[in-house]
């Protein structure tokens, strides 16, 4: 099996990264709608600008 030479150690503190995961969650779940909300948009003929 080939080596993978592409590995690195990285250390996160654990309360940082609790709160990047909710921030990176929050985020997703808004763009998620926003694009939902614009696709719904569009199939009603009723396309928004929304600024992402």
């Amino acid at each position: 099996m080939p080596t993978n030479h592409n590995t690195f150690n990285l250390e996160i503190d654990e309360v940082l990264a609790k709160k990047f995961s909710e921030i990176l969650s929050e985020e997703s779940l808004m763009n998620a709608g926003n694009v939902g909300h614009q696709a719904n948009n569009i199939n009603n003929g009723t396309e928004e600008n929304l600024d992402f």
